[in-house]
Order: C-alpha cells, then structure tokens, then sequence
C-alpha cells in the first residue's frame, strides 16, 4: 500500500435551537475570533506496515455575529391609576445570527427603581423573550423617569441599551425637552460648561423645575438650573 489519501474533512457546529444553549463561554477551550482565526491541525495516519501519510486539516473561524436589539433604545411611559404588580412593562426583541440566547444585566440610574421593577436575567427571541416586569405595590413616584441600561451577553459579545420609563400620574403639564449633541475637546477641565438644558414650555409649568442626567460613565454633573458640566474624568 502506498499511502493514505484524504479527499474530504467536515466540521459540523451544534445548532442553538433551545432556551440556555447560548451559554457564555468561561474556558480556557474557547475559540476566539478576535485572537485566532483559523487553527491549523496536523495528521498523520500510519498503516501496519509502517507506511504512513501526513496531511494537513485547516479550521477556519467565523466571527461570532452580535445581537441587534429591534426595539431598544427606547421609552415607554406608565399610567399609575392602572399599572399593578406582576404586570410586564416591556419585553426585549433582539435577532441574531446565530440564534443564541441572551443573559442580560440591568443598571439602573436610581437606586430606588431597583425596587419597583425586575428584568428576565435570561431570555431568546423566538419563544421565551425576556420582560421587565413591575413588582412594586404602590406607585408613589408619579411624574419621575427612570433609566434602565440594559445589557445582554451571547457566547462572544455583549450589546448594551436602554429603556427609558417614565411614570405618570397624568395630572398637569408636562415639560418638554429635546435631544441634541454637541462635540468638545478631550482636554476639558473639570468644571467646564457643555451645554444648558432648555424647556421651551417652561412657563406654563407649576412649581420648580428639577434637573436629573445619567450615562454610563459619571463624567457629568447638572446644576439645579439645568447648566450641565464635566464632573469627573
């Protein structure tokens, strides 16, 4: 016999058709796109006289695709005379290519929104979707937002977002403010001035206004007349 031929190698990947199989990867075992993106193996295959062939078997790695959020970043407003415990505020949609499930964490801007809403730690987007559900007994807070960061992880990447809650008690007017964006230099000093928040309908408003920012990094701070400035870098 003069060697061994090889025509033709197959790797198959185990589909993620159920909830959980999209388990974050914590193994030394993993492969990672980012770091190696093939791995070449080397075989030999030796018969019983001696005779032996070596050949070569390359894997290439596809990068893992991360997931898109399909109704994130968002706001959802809650009317306190009908919301009650145990209900679902919102529930998070997401596609992905390689259709795994998502394990998310949640921050958010209060302290207190701790205590009035939970999120799913663990949900997919085809039968069993995480919610974010309200758990508090009285509703108190009437006319207060609140923000949610919201981020799920797959096996390789993790996609942040927010949901925006605010709770009303619809009594009054409501302010009105508008997103904008400005763009500084990195070599801003503490205290420095970014912008002034502006309430076009400030004058048909009761009471005094007050002023709450959030982000992901606590960079910023805003004053009790809405001049927001660099706090910390």
């Amino acid at each position: 016999m003069k060697g061994l031929l090889f025509t033709a190698y197959s790797l198959y990947k185990k589909s993620c058709d159920s909830p959980g199989c999209g388990a974050i990867c914590n193994t030394n075992g993993c492969m990672d796109y980012s770091v190696i993106t093939s791995y070449a193996i080397g075989i030999t295959c030796t018969d019983g006289y001696g005779l032996n062939d070596t050949r070569t078997f390359t894997m290439y790695v596809k990068q893992n695709d991360p997931p898109i959020y399909t109704n994130l970043d968002h706001t959802i407003t809650l009317n306190t005379d009908i919301i009650a415990k145990g209900d679902v505020l919102f529930t998070i949609y997401y596609t992905d290519t390689e259709n795994e499930t998502l394990h998310y964490n949640y921050t958010y801007n209060r302290t207190v929104s701790s205590d009035l809403f939970i999120g799913d730690t663990v949900g997919d987007y085809y039968n069993n979707a995480a919610n974010i559900t309200a758990i508090a007994d009285q509703w108190d807070l009437s006319n207060t937002m609140y923000a949610v960061y919201i981020c799920g992880s797959d096996r390789r990447n993790t996609k942040c977002a927010t949901l925006t809650i605010q709770i009303k008690d619809y009594c009054g007017i409501d302010p009105i403010c508008s997103s904008n964006s400005t763009t500084v230099s990195d070599r801003l000093a503490v205290g420095s001035h970014l912008f002034t928040i502006s309430v076009p309908n400030i004058n048909a408003l009761s009471g005094t206004l007050s002023y709450t920012i959030y982000s992901e990094k606590a960079f910023f701070t805003v004053s009790s007349s809405g001049r927001c400035s660099i706090f910390n870098i």
